[in-house]
């Protein structure tokens, strides 16, 4: 069987019927816009009745009309991309109210109340928004080939990266909470290109050569909480007498998180009561007795109220 190429068909047509009509009515040039014009005049009737002037006219407000639309196109990214800044307010909005429920994270994927599922709601709502905006913008700037043109500008950046730290930890709830494991394996890939551009950006940053001394308003590491839950279930095992390779993976979990608590990467709300992070904390701890001593074991037990 073969392909046929309909497309070619359908354009070979369209230019004959067009080039014919422009020929019958006598246009010197082939000037398509008003071909097409005098054409559906001649169609209905009226040609004979319309002056030329008027012809040209017609023209000119389609010709307007056209320019009018396309200057209004270029500006659309822009106010699409304020549009989603509304969303991103909305949930940031939320974030700042779950403290008392576990910090942001655990009190999206612990929702139980009727008033906490009506608002879980809207924050899907907004979430898909999100997504489905920029997993596009993603998607047209990874196609182009210029280096350019592989990165987001800087306020595009700014607003994926800020993106990105809010809503992906709401998949990696999700995620989890329909009994998933390793969400890092299954991760989308335009969360993968905003955090390599991030990066990027940050290495050809002058900025970037002055570590940060103030604790971070969003933590940067949006898969942060895909580690703690995975620290959660390598816990689990290891109490339930399973592989000793959990040792191995949990004694790096410590060191991550102390390396991101350093960098002052990660935000106040990992340590609220009642959080993921905590409550792993409290089931090591147990697990490995008051004698266990590492970095990480000395600083939950002394210092990290401290951390602001």
């Amino acid at each position: 069987m073969q392909i046929y190429d309909y497309m070619n068909v359908l354009n070979s047509i369209r230019r004959k019927v067009l080039y014919r009509g422009v020929s019958e009515l006598g246009e010197s040039n082939s000037n398509l816009l008003r071909a097409g014009i005098t054409l559906q005049l001649k169609e209905v009737g009226v040609l004979n009745d319309i002056r030329i002037d008027q012809i040209g006219k017609m023209e000119k407000k389609h010709t307007d009309m056209f320019r009018k639309k396309n200057v209004a196109s270029a500006y659309d990214p822009t106010k699409k991309l304020n549009d989603m800044k509304i969303n991103l307010t909305y949930m940031e909005w939320y974030m700042k109210g779950q403290k008392s429920k576990g910090g942001y994270y655990d009190a999206y994927k612990n929702a139980k109340t009727r008033e906490e599922i009506v608002t879980q709601q809207e924050i899907l709502k907004r979430q898909r928004d999100l997504t489905k905006y920029w997993k596009k913008t993603v998607e047209e700037k990874d196609r182009m080939p210029q280096k350019e043109g592989a990165k987001l500008r800087k306020r595009w950046l700014y607003g994926g990266s800020n993106y990105r730290r809010i809503v992906e930890p709401l998949e990696i709830a999700d995620h989890y909470k329909s009994g998933n494991t390793n969400y890092i394996m299954s991760r989308s890939d335009h969360y993968k290109l905003l955090e390599k551009w991030s990066d990027e950006d940050k290495k050809d940053s002058r900025a970037s050569d002055t570590k940060r001394n103030t604790v971070a308003s969003l933590t940067e590491d949006s898969c942060f909480w895909a580690h703690v839950e995975e620290a959660l279930i390598s816990l689990t095992d290891l109490v339930n007498g399973g592989s000793t390779d959990n040792e191995q993976r949990l004694e790096e979990f410590e060191a991550y998180v102390m390396r991101e608590i350093e960098n002052y990467a990660v935000s106040l709300d990992i340590f609220v009561d009642g959080s993921s992070l905590m409550k792993w904390w409290n089931e090591y701890k147990a697990y490995k007795g008051t004698a266990y001593a590492s970095e990480f074991a000395q600083y939950m037990n002394g210092s990290y109220n401290l951390y602001k």
